[in-house]
């Protein structure tokens, strides 16, 4: 699931919240600013019917707000494959002790 979260920044302190999939919590939010900002949720499944999603507070004293926006269910994201740099180890060049030049 996707959603877009902001702080309210007039006054007031941040509000954190948890979010359930009917009894399961699968995600824990703290928006730390007044723009709104994309979140997701782990990847969680269903057999499908009828289920509840929650956003519940999580901080309960003072007067804080969390504004909430655009929600989404989505498929889950695909992994970027792994980036390594200099995979084929030509630098840097290395002189082992006697003196040999190795790439």
């Amino acid at each position: 699931m996707s959603f877009k979260a902001a702080k309210r920044t007039s006054f007031g302190g941040t509000q954190s919240f948890d979010i359930y999939f009917d009894d399961q919590v699968i995600g824990s939010y703290r928006p730390e600013s007044g723009n709104f900002q994309t979140f997701r949720t782990g990847a969680f499944e269903t057999a499908g019917g009828k289920h509840t999603i929650k956003f519940v507070a999580t901080t309960t004293e003072g007067d804080n707000t969390a504004f909430i926006d655009d929600v989404r269910i989505t498929l889950p994201q695909t992994p970027e494959d792994p980036y390594i740099t200099n995979s084929s180890f030509e630098s840097p060049v290395v002189t082992d002790p006697s003196g040999t030049v190795r790439a």
